[in-house]
């Protein structure tokens, strides 16, 4: 089979020194190749082709949808703007993987389902927590019964704590109002909550801007979104999900997946899979009135965690864009679907209507992919 054509919309940091790195290993391009990158700042999109060796870059999505072969594109580019390229991409007939939030909006994330599903366009959306194998063996050992009934459970929260930022580039962006830690870290541990539950049925928080100033380089910029929220989420039957997430945590204990049961509870290592805490390793189920005992990914069977990729960073990201090349050539559906990337961007509107009312908001219905 003929390796699958890949285009790449936008050549910031994420592109640059995570997504091509991972793209350039001799796994992947046995699979697929990379023709084509696109930048509103051409000199980017230029310097990003010619350090990897890609045969054409353009100054915006719809000259390289016009001149390109690829048959699939990554959107990588801020938030605000995901849906509007992620449809732009479909109309074209191409498939397509969009970094997290897949919407600014439900409209336009429910557009761009239902766009893909009406033109046969494999969509993946950030993040694809579904893909990682310990949450497998963590609803195994729920649906088993080893905890008993599940009634609550937090994923792990982390953020910048201090007011000074310490990131390789200018990070004021992530405390914008289009921003912020809800609809840019949130999504792991709701997709997370939702691959051991099933979808929300309604969601509560609460949000505030809690140091409304911040610095980065000697610099300061003002703090616009909230950069502190709490939300909990209703999954029915009783099942509680709280989703903590703030730009001001520096307290590594709270790290980790802890689920708890009628009889017994789950909690996750703090060890985690290269550093990244949305990617636990290990787990101890801790029944009632039984010995503990583990669970663990075997990380050689983890496609995505083989050979250099860990070393590259932002492993979880390769992991989602190779899923999106398996479905291509398998004609398979995706597991990180359109519709749970929609869910959340729900979720995140409904959360913030909820802060502002004082009250529960209900979430919408998930269809089938």
């Amino acid at each position: 089979m003929a390796r699958t054509k890949i285009a790449i919309d936008g050549c910031g940091t994420l592109t640059t020194a995570t997504i091509l790195p991972h793209l350039m290993q001799p796994d992947f391009r046995e699979l697929a190749e990379v023709v084509a990158v696109c930048d509103i700042v051409l000199e980017r999109a230029r310097e990003a082709a010619e350090a990897h060796g890609i045969r054409a870059w353009f100054p915006d999505l719809a000259s390289m949808l016009s001149r390109s072969d690829a048959e699939a594109v990554l959107v990588i580019v801020p938030h605000a703007i995901h849906a509007e390229h992620a449809r732009a991409v479909v109309a074209s007939g191409r498939h397509v993987y969009v970094q997290k939030p897949m919407a600014p909006t439900y409209e336009e994330g429910r557009a761009l389902v239902d766009e893909a599903k009406r033109a046969g366009i494999k969509l993946v959306a950030a993040p694809g927590q579904a893909l990682w194998p310990m949450y497998d063996r963590i609803r195994e050992a729920i649906e088993a019964g080893d905890i008993g009934a599940p009634y609550w459970a937090m994923p792990p929260m982390m953020g910048w704590g201090n007011s000074t930022i310490d990131f390789p580039n200018d990070p004021s962006w992530f405390f914008g109002e289009d921003a912020g830690p809800l609809r840019d870290h949130g999504g792991y541990g709701f997709q997370s909550l939702v691959s051991l539950f099933g979808p929300a049925q309604r969601i509560s928080t609460m949000a505030a801007v809690t140091v409304g100033e911040r610095r980065w380089n000697g610099q300061s910029f003002s703090v616009t979104g909230p950069d502190n929220t709490v939300s909990t989420l209703d999954f029915g039957q009783g099942r509680f999900g709280l989703l903590p997430e703030c730009w001001c945590d520096t307290t590594p204990s709270v790290r980790f997946f802890r689920i708890l049961g009628l009889e017994g509870a789950i909690e996750t290592d703090a060890e985690t899979f290269n550093g990244l805490d949305i990617l636990p390793i290990g787990a101890t189920v801790r029944p009632m009135n039984k010995a503990p005992f583990r669970i663990e990914v075997p990380l050689d069977s983890v496609e995505f965690t083989s050979g250099p990729h860990p070393s590259l960073g932002h492993v979880h990201v390769y992991g989602d864009i190779l899923h999106l090349v398996h479905c291509i050539r398998d004609d398979a559906q995706p597991i990180a679907s359109g519709e749970l990337g929609l869910h959340f961007v729900d979720a995140v509107e409904a959360a913030f209507r909820s802060a502002e009312t004082g009250q529960a908001v209900g979430l919408r219905r998930v269809k089938a992919s």
